[in-house]
């Protein structure tokens, strides 16, 4: 079970990419801590929780076959630290990522056990990519989210300006998963860069799955295959229409087909 004694007793994998994230993280919270406790003072709930922090297992790095699973937003993050994962400055980054590590990577954590659309999804496109001999990370598109309920902070969102874009950096996945909607395509743009949109299911248009296409110029993004479409709660509760069906069915196929033998 992940709780606060666990989290402090354990130690993430100490490979190159786990130090550079650590390293990328760490010089963003001293931002956080000067502005996310007097913006919570000024709230009296739905208040800004602790960043979503990453951490990989050596699994992940050995691997030339990697897979990067972004959501939205946390919908509160590390309450096993604060009430409710409210932000407090005291976390350190080792903490969270910590955190990430007994919750996602760990067989054992809650994750693996957690039964939402979302994580229903993780475990569906991970079982797929294991049985491909590659490795997913799951991660989030906006790097903190509030304590209860959806969405971000404007004010809080720039501190992680190029965050997203340096784990892309440091974590080097061939095919990245946009889980997260037409609605977010400015936050993709402010953190990746500018795009236009391919059609890729007959039965979907692009704003429900595109495939996004980068300019030259966007040195980062070259050769990976980045694809938008629908967090995986929408694409349940459209599970009756055929395009969900066929953007589901998309996705598990290019995972299958993306590392053929």
């Amino acid at each position: 079970m992940v709780n606060f004694n666990s989290i402090n007793n354990h130690s993430i994998p100490s490979n190159e990419m786990n130090q550079q994230l650590t390293e990328l993280y760490s010089s963003v919270m001293p931002s956080l801590a000067k502005c996310i406790p007097d913006l919570n003072a000024q709230r009296s709930e739905n208040f800004i929780c602790l960043p979503y922090l990453l951490s990989v297992e050596d699994l992940y790095t050995k691997s030339n076959r990697r897979i990067m699973l972004a959501g939205k937003e946390t919908f509160s993050w590390g309450g096993e630290f604060t009430e409710s994962g409210i932000y407090s400055p005291e976390i350190s980054v080792s903490q969270l990522q910590s955190l990430y590590d007994l919750f996602v990577n760990d067989p054992q954590g809650k994750a693996n056990g957690y039964r939402s659309p979302f994580w229903d999804f993780v475990r569906t496109i991970d079982s797929i990519a294991q049985s491909m001999r590659a490795r997913l990370v799951v991660n989030n598109l906006a790097k903190i989210g509030y304590t209860d309920g959806n969405g971000f902070d404007p004010t809080v969102l720039p501190l992680f300006d190029g965050v997203f874009r340096e784990e892309i950096r440091i974590l080097d996945p061939q095919l990245i998963l946009l889980m997260v909607g037409p609605d977010y395509d400015t936050l993709i743009r402010e953190s990746i860069g500018d795009f236009s949109q391919e059609s890729v299911i007959p039965e979907a248009d692009t704003r429900q799955c595109a495939r996004l296409i980068f300019p030259d110029e966007n040195a980062l993004l070259a050769g990976r295959t980045v694809i938008r479409t629908y967090h995986p709660s929408y694409l349940r509760r459209m599970g009756y229409t055929k395009w969900a069906q066929d953007v589901v069915a998309f996705i598990e196929d290019l995972v299958k087909t993306s590392y053929p033998d």
